[in-house]
C-alpha cells in the first residue's frame, strides 16, 4: 500500500474524507473560495463556495454571492497587471500566487494574497479554481512605515552630502567674486581705464557667479522639498540637473559623466526620481574613487524602447564583489568603507513602488551597470 492510499485509509477510519475537507474549510482562518472554471466568458469564474472567515471578512452574505463573480470585490486600487497575470496564469492550468488591493460589501479597502489551485477532473480538465485568501492589510500598512523610515533616514544621509556639494559650490563663486573684486582694485590702483565696457564685463562676471548661486540653493531646495505631486518630467532634464549638483565632486576625482540620450519622459515625482539618479552615480563615483581608478568614467544612456523608459548607469570600476552582489538590494549591504546599503534598497522602493518599473544591478565588461525600466 502506497503512501497517499494508507493516508486515504486512516483519514477514512476517522472521518468521511468529504465531510473533512469541507470542515477544515469552514473552520479556516483564512479565507476560502471556490469558483467555476470559466475564464473566457465576459461574466468570468462564479461563487461555488465561500467560506465563513470570507464572508466575515468581505461583509456579504452567501445569498449576496451566489451567481456573482470576484469581480464583485474589486475596485480603483485593485491592481489590474495583478489580474491579468492571474488571468494568464490559470488559462495556462498553473499555480497561481499573487496580491492587490480588494474592497470589502462597505467600500473599505484591504490587502490581500491569494494562492490559487486549478482542480482538475481525472481526465486533466479543470472543473473549478481553488483559492486560498489571506488578508495582509496589516503586514502591507508596517511595510509601508518601515519604507517611510527608510527614506527618511536616506534623505538625511543625502542631506549632509549635498550640504557638502553645495558648500564647495559656494566657496568656488566666493573666491571668483574675491578675485574679480581684486581685479578692480588692482586696475584702480594702477589707473587702468574704467569705461562703460570695463564695467559691463565685470557686472556680467558678478552676474553670472550670483545666478549660479541662486540656482545652486534653487536645485538644492527642489531636491529636498517633500513635494508630492506628479507630472510628467523631462528624464535627461532631470538627469542633468543631478550631475550639475554633483559636478564639484566629479571634477574634483577627475572622472568623466557622459550621456548617451534619446528623448523620454515620464509621469511620477520628478524628487523620488532624483533620489534614485543621485545613488546610482554617487555609488559609481564613490567606487571609482575609492579604487583609485585611472581614467575614471560613468556613462549614462537613456532611450524608450516600446514605450518603455530605460536608463543605464554604467562605470568602468571593476564591478561589485559577488557577496554584495547576491544581496546587492538589501539593506546594510554595502561594500563602501562608510557605507550602509539603503540607498540602492530606497531606490528599488522608488522605482517598483511609485513608478511601477524595475531595477537590476550586475557586473558588465569594466565595472558595474544598473539599469532601470519604467
Amino acid at each position: 500500500m502506497d503512501r497517499l492510499d494508507l493516508l486515504d485509509k486512516r483519514i477514512n477510519e476517522a472521518f468521511n474524507l468529504t465531510d473533512l475537507i469541507l470542515k477544515s474549510f469552514e473552520h479556516s482562518y483564512n479565507s476560502v473560495v471556490i469558483t467555476t472554471a470559466d475564464l473566457t466568458n465576459a461574466t468570468g469564474p462564479l461563487f461555488l463556495y465561500v467560506n465563513p472567515a470570507f464572508l466575515k471578512k468581505t461583509g456579504y452574505t452567501w445569498e449576496e454571492l451566489e451567481g456573482k463573480t470576484p469581480k464583485i470585490l474589486q475596485g480603483e486600487k485593485t491592481d489590474r497587471v495583478v489580474l491579468d497575470r492571474l488571468k494568464e496564469t490559470l488559462l495556462r492550468g498553473d499555480y497561481f500566487q499573487g496580491d492587490t488591493i480588494n474592497y470589502t460589501k462597505d467600500g473599505s479597502e484591504y490587502h490581500v494574497e491569494w494562492n490559487i489551485s486549478p482542480l482538475k477532473d481525472e481526465n486533466g480538465e479543470i472543473r473549478c479554481f481553488l483559492s486560498i485568501q489571506r488578508d495582509i492589510t496589516s503586514e502591507v500598512l508596517l511595510k509601508q512605515t518601515m519604507e517611510k523610515k527608510l527614506l527618511l533616514k536616506n534623505k538625511h544621509s543625502s542631506l549632509g552630502e549635498m550640504i557638502e556639494v553645495i558648500t564647495h559650490q559656494w566657496k568656488q563663486s566666493l573666491n571668483r567674486l574675491a578675485l574679480i573684486s581684486q581685479q578692480l582694485e588692482m586696475d584702480e590702483d594702477l589707473g587702468t581705464e574704467i569705461n562703460k565696457e570695463y564695467i559691463e564685463k565685470h557686472t556680467n562676471e558678478v552676474m553670472e557667479q550670483i545666478d549660479f548661486m541662486s540656482q545652486t540653493i534653487g536645485d538644492f531646495t527642489n531636491f529636498f522639498k517633500p513635494d508630492r505631486k506628479k507630472q510628467t518630467f523631462d528624464v535627461v532634464k532631470a538627469i542633468k540637473q543631478i550631475i550639475s549638483l554633483l559636478q564639484p565632486q566629479i571634477n574634483k576625482a577627475e572622472i568623466t559623466v557622459e550621456i548617451k540620450e534619446t528623448h523620454a519622459s515620464l509621469y511620477g515625482n520628478t524628487n523620488d526620481f532624483k533620489h534614485v539618479i543621485i545613488n546610482l552615480i554617487k555609488n559609481a563615483l564613490d567606487a571609482l574613487t575609492e579604487r583609485k581608478i585611472d581614467n575614471g568614467k560613468i556613462t549614462i544612456f537613456v532611450e524608450t524602447i516600446e514605450q518603455v523608459v530605460q536608463i543605464k548607469v554604467i562605470d568602468n570600476g571593476g564591478g561589485i564583489p559577488k557577496d554584495i552582489l547576491e544581496n546587492l538590494f538589501t539593506s546594510y549591504n554595502t561594500s563602501k568603507q562608510n557605507g550602509t546599503g539603503i540607498g540602492l534598497k530606497m531606490s528599488k522602493m522608488i522605482i517598483e513602488s511609485v513608478f511601477n518599473g524595475e531595477i537590476h544591478g550586475q557586473n558588465g565588461n569594466t565595472g558595474a551597470e544598473f539599469t532601470i525600466k519604467i
